[in-house]
């Protein structure tokens, strides 16, 4: 099998990712090999693969100078050996846990699914603001193995059978290359097409959060972007997509005014209590994603550079 990495500008983070693959306890017969697909020009990870070659780590390195996560991705798939049967990804600021990728083999076998996430356990710096370390937005939902729904649609941890990976000819769409989603875009088609997804809890992987996302401003813009990528993915509003038009913009005031009370409110009582203030970071995320998918709704394109 193949586990396929796209980077950029994270060499050190990418060192640490690729001394856990290193790590790796296998399964009898399950041998693996690393692609690392560097998204910089300058090519800044180059060194850091030819040190971990030296550890007798399978690599391959190729380098996508355009930058846009989707040609990267792209690029890593196109050099997937023809007799691999599955491949996995990872990002770059993520380290894997001793038996992660065995235990993706293994839950894609014995449920028989073509598509297997694992879950992400997000590691918040030390200087995270407290309301912020304690409102939860980092956090991603980690439902029981073997679930098919309420997952979480990305490449930060996933395994795909050759047949999904293969599905379409350009695996990620590259008009989502510099917003992001092109991950859920892809997984959302490969569900749509009737490909098996399930959640593997105990596939575990760390992500490690820069110190400048740990603040109410990128926060918010990024849950305003996700919500954007949201209604462009689904194409629809978070209610049924046979609600009539203008129900759907009723239904969005409604809940906007009640958030907006509802985060008055926690911010007053915010004044002396951590809990209201972390309750209140966990609102305005909320209500940035519903604006963004609102924005979009109306045409807007706010397309920020993926982050």
């Amino acid at each position: 099998m193949d586990v396929c990495i796209a980077t950029r500008r994270r060499p050190v983070l990418l060192r640490k990712l690729l001394d856990s693959l290193a790590r790796q306890e296998l399964s009898p017969g399950l041998r693996f090999r690393v692609i690392v697909v560097d998204n910089d020009d300058e090519r800044s990870a180059e060194p850091v693969v030819a040190v971990l070659r030296e550890s007798g780590l399978e690599l391959l390195y190729d380098a996508e100078p355009i930058q846009n996560i989707s040609l990267a991705r792209n690029r890593g798939f196109s050099h997937v050996s023809a007799d691999a049967d599955f491949i996995a990804t990872i990002d770059d600021d993520a380290q894997a846990s001793p038996r992660w990728l065995a235990t993706l083999v293994e839950t894609a076998q014995a449920y028989q699914a073509d598509v297997v996430f694992g879950a992400v356990r997000r590691v918040l710096p030390s200087e995270t603001p407290p309301q912020i370390a304690g409102s939860g937005v980092f956090d991603l939902y980690n439902p029981p193995t073997g679930s098919t729904e309420w997952l979480v649609f990305n490449t930060a941890n996933s395994l795909l059978r050759r047949r999904a990976a293969t599905h379409r000819p350009v695996p990620f769409r590259p008009d989502y290359g510099r917003t992001g989603g092109e991950d859920t875009e892809l997984f959302h088609s490969l569900q749509q097409a009737g490909f098996k997804i399930v959640w593997c809890r105990e596939a575990q992987v760390d992500e490690s959060v820069s110190p400048d996302r740990v603040n109410l401003r990128w926060i918010l813009r990024r849950s305003f972007r996700e919500g954007v990528t949201y209604y462009k993915v689904y194409r629809r509003w978070i209610l049924s997509a046979r609600t009539p038009f203008p129900l759907r913009w009723l239904s969005f005031a409604w809940w906007l005014l009640r958030a907006a009370a509802r985060i008055t409110v926690l911010s007053i009582r915010g004044l002396g209590s951590l809990e209201a203030r972390s309750g209140a970071v966990a609102a305005l995320k909320a209500a940035a994603f519903h604006c963004g998918i609102a924005a979009r709704t109306l045409g807007v394109r706010y397309e920020p550079h993926h982050n």
